[in-house]
């Protein structure tokens, strides 16, 4: 009969696998929303914006649906994290799950945000509509709060990295130098979004290339330790 810890090492190897091939995905359907999708189409005329929406309606939904499954993924990510971390410190682990499916009710929520969009730029389009002025006026209203929704739940996330970074820093799991560039993209999301919210004049400080580098690596460091730490042969942390 297996013991407990050769099971609790199997399921910790299963859900690293999970979370890191989640996370993958989770940067690359990330970059092409961002990336290719509302970078390529939105911009700051309204009429302009409205314009290449509605010409392009198909990719926008795809920008939607990628965001959609993202929140999906994120949901993976965060279990995947927990099972991993429990046997650490469980409060800390709840604490971090917590954080990551608030923001991923958050990151749902205001996806709503960009099908009003769509449907006011497509409404502006109809032939003898009254201010179509007004009505792209108001679809670019809502890409505007589905911009600051975005940063709301940036804080949540910001919170649950350097919440998993304390528990990481614990073993030897990740890289100490990921762990603190894990800690420091936290609070640059944190300090990003409330920057965005307070003080946008000085956005341009949090959102510096520097910023970016520790956001990217960040990320992608996350991605491949949790695909190494599938492979780990040694045993895991207990209590």
């Amino acid at each position: 009969m297996k013991s407990l810890n050769v099971d609790n090492d199997q399921m910790i190897r299963k859900a690293a696998r999970i979370g890191g091939i989640s996370y993958v995905l989770l940067i690359l359907l990330g970059l092409f929303a961002e990336m290719f999708v509302r970078s390529s189409l939105i911009t700051t005329e309204m009429a302009v914006t409205a314009n290449n929406i509605v010409s392009n309606e198909l990719l926008f939904r795809l920008g939607f649906f990628s965001d959609l499954f993202m929140v999906l993924l994120d949901i993976t990510v965060g279990i995947a994290f927990y099972v991993i971390l429990r046997n650490l410190n469980k409060t800390l682990a709840l604490t971090g799950l917590i954080l990551r499916l608030t923001q991923s009710v958050l990151l749902a929520i205001n996806l709503q945000r960009m099908h009003t969009a769509l449907l006011y730029f497509k409404n502006s389009m109809v032939e003898n509509v009254v201010e179509p002025g007004l009505l792209q006026l108001l679809g670019g209203n809502q890409l505007e709060m589905f911009k600051y929704g975005y940063f709301l739940a940036l804080i949540f996330f910001g919170l649950y990295l350097i919440v998993i970074a304390l528990q990481l820093r614990q073993t030897d799991y990740f890289n100490k130098v990921v762990v603190l560039f894990i800690a420091m993209a936290g609070g640059l999301y944190v300090a990003d979004s409330i920057v965005n919210f307070m003080l946008p004049q000085f956005k341009m400080i949090t959102g510096s290339n520097v910023s970016m580098i520790i956001w990217i690596v960040s990320e992608f460091s996350i991605a491949i330790g949790l695909i190494r730490l599938s492979f780990r042969k040694r045993p895991f942390y207990t209590n």
